[in-house]
């Protein structure tokens, strides 16, 4: 059993992770690859704390053109039309003695322009230009602020999914090292010779096939590796129960598929504390162990509320 665990440890838990890079990079070819400029320059696009912070800018400098605006003089034109139709017979105004004709038209067009200029605001022009300065200043300082705070975040998500990119491919390669070699781990645990140079390793392990080999993890191509090169299941602590009984059905479907006689082996695996802090123990450490698996942390939380309950 001590075999089968060193076993599990050194082949399921990277298979985990392999068999995720392996879905993760096989799609590549539709996930569409940008360089470090490109995401900056497409977030500094959306994001929108620099979007925010250049409309502020629009806003300063329109204030500022309002404000020179104000020490230009101001000019008014008017303008105005009139028609005048006189309706009758010629007569002889009594008051001027003068012939009127009658049946007359009459066009009048007026039109005026004035300016004006303010030589004295008490000072207030030059304090409103001062103003606008500061808050055209203080917009263009906002914005790249928010540029480079955008550019350090970009930045630090870039790279962290290259490093996760990069964690994954040799996960992967892991895997696939792992898989290389257990046929030839099998050969020697059945006594073979390694090669015409090399002969049997020793001991002979006590089973034909050679130790127990456990498979674990939660992804479906560990059913495949357990049909043809493992013993059983190691079902890891935290896995949902519904998706841990369809793994294993999926894993007896692929045994028999397989040719293999028997069944395989599911071994669980479960946490526990003793003592008078135990609830406290049971919480903490497994929390450490698995502190960068959220569902994981989401379990061991909804484990120590049962504890309590009980």
């Amino acid at each position: 059993m001590r075999v089968a665990s060193l076993l599990f440890l050194a082949l399921a838990l990277p298979a985990v992770a392999a068999a995720q890079a392996n879905a993760t990079l096989g799609a590549d070819a539709q996930i569409p690859q940008v360089t470090l400029p490109e995401a900056i320059e497409r977030a500094n696009k959306v994001q929108p704390t620099v979007v925010q912070a250049r409309a502020s800018i629009d806003i300063a400098d329109a204030q500022r053109r309002v404000v020179t605006g104000s020490w230009l003089p101001s000019l008014n034109a008017t303008g105005s039309t009139g028609y005048l139709y006189s309706e009758g017979q010629g007569r002889v105004d009594p008051i001027t003695g003068q012939f009127v004709t009658g049946n007359t038209e009459n066009t009048s067009l007026n039109t005026g322009v004035s300016t004006s200029w303010d030589l004295f605001t008490g000072f207030r022009r030059g304090a409103d230009k001062r103003a606008a300065v500061s808050q055209q200043n203080a917009a263009e300082a906002g914005l790249a602020n928010a540029e480079w705070q955008q550019r350090f975040t970009t930045s630090n998500q870039f790279f962290t999914a290259l490093a996760a990119r990069q964690i994954l491919e040799v996960r992967g390669a892991a895997v696939r090292r792992a898989e290389e070699q257990l046929p030839t781990l099998r050969r020697l645990w059945a006594g073979e010779s390694l090669s015409d140079k090399v002969g049997a390793i020793g001991p002979k392990s006590p089973r034909a096939s050679g130790p127990e080999m456990l498979i674990g993890g939660y992804v479906p191509a560990i059913v495949e590796r357990i049909a043809k090169w493992g013993d059983g299941y190691m079902a890891p602590g935290g896995g949902e129960p519904e998706s841990m009984l369809k793994m294993w059905r999926e894993i007896e479907r692929a045994w028999r598929e397989a040719g293999r006689s028997g069944h395989p082996r599911w071994v669980g695996a479960s946490y526990f504390a003793l003592g008078p802090q135990a609830l406290e123990h049971d919480a903490i450490h497994p929390s450490e162990l698995w502190i960068q698996s959220g569902a994981r942390s989401q379990t061991l939380a909804h484990l120590t509320d049962f504890g309590k309950s009980c």
